[in-house]
């Protein structure tokens, strides 16, 4: 690695390295290449905020950073990428942060996603000067107040204020996104291209990290299913519930409308997951709720 692209050096004491995933306390680290996909784990993220390159000479100049030759032709083909994968991970709320030059391609792009779109102005490394734009998508109706504020004090409010249990970035840089939800004791997971780059975030954090190979890496679910030392099965759980409930002599609509609402789903959800059409759902809460069930 050219030791002009070293940044502080976290690298060396934190080497990173493609093929790894970092993992402490459930939060989730790699080097990736957005045009490789993302790790199975990114869909675990229901909030996602990304400050992507935001324009060709930008996103070329990072490759060189990385150390990597793999140069881009058209900016189009790498933005359309980048929402194609924010599709993927479908968040219920995003935000990308984005220069002037493609602000009306990345508000369309979003509109595309969302039904609700906010653009604020904003500004980077809390200079006046470096003005930038910040886009909210949600299919909420909500409008939080985050005009004129730093892209920092933008990603502190999200962390300390939108409700999610899991954000998610997958152009992660230095990682402020990781940075502010660890402050905030909130889950994170997130891709960065550069490792020297990714490194700082966890020197910033610092402490012991799991390094696992990327092909042995547990999904969520696998990992949280071992609770607190045992095995939970969802669909062993449920359904052994909803026949206890109709051996009392409780209809079986009823217990299942009893399922229903010990988690805050609909009736066909939990039909769905008893017969393994539908995934049971990577989350603590949920997990939480399973064990007491």
């Amino acid at each position: 690695m050219n030791e002009k692209w070293k940044y502080d050096g976290s690298i060396d004491k934190y080497p990173i390295k493609d093929g790894e995933v970092w993992e402490q306390n459930g939060n989730l680290l790699a080097v990736n290449n957005i045009f490789d996909g993302l790790p199975e784990w990114m869909k675990e993220a229901d909030l996602v905020f990304v400050d992507p390159p935001w324009n060709l000479r930008n996103a070329n100049s990072f490759i060189t950073k990385a150390g990597r030759n793999d140069y881009l032709d058209d900016f189009r083909t790498f933005y359309k990428k980048v929402f194609e994968l924010l599709a993927e991970i479908a968040p219920q709320t995003a935000y990308i942060e984005i220069g002037k030059e493609y602000l009306a391609d990345f508000i369309t792009e979003m509109r595309k996603l969302y039904k609700y779109v906010t653009c604020y102005n904003s500004t980077y490394y809390y200079k006046k000067e470096n003005i930038c734009y910040i886009i909210r998508g949600s299919n909420r109706a909500k409008q939080p107040k985050l005009d004129y504020m730093d892209e920092e004090e933008i990603i502190a409010w999200i962390c300390e204020n939108e409700p999610f249990e899991c954000i998610g970035d997958f152009v992660m840089g230095r990682g402020l996104v990781g940075y502010h939800a660890h402050r905030n004791r909130k889950r994170f997971v997130g891709c960065e291209l550069n490792p020297a780059r990714l490194a700082v975030l966890i020197n910033r954090i610092g402490g012991d990290w799991n390094v696992t190979p990327a092909e042995r890496a547990a999904p969520l679910i696998k990992r949280l299913l071992g609770y607190r030392g045992k095995v939970l099965d969802p669909q062993e759980i449920i359904r052994k519930r909803l026949l206890e409930h109709v051996e009392t002599g409780m209809k079986k609509v009823d217990a299942v409308e009893k399922l229903a609402a010990h988690f805050g789903v609909t009736r066909i959800t939990i039909y769905r997951w008893m017969s393994g059409s539908c995934d049971f759902p990577a989350k603590y809460s949920m997990v939480d709720k399973l064990a007491t069930l």
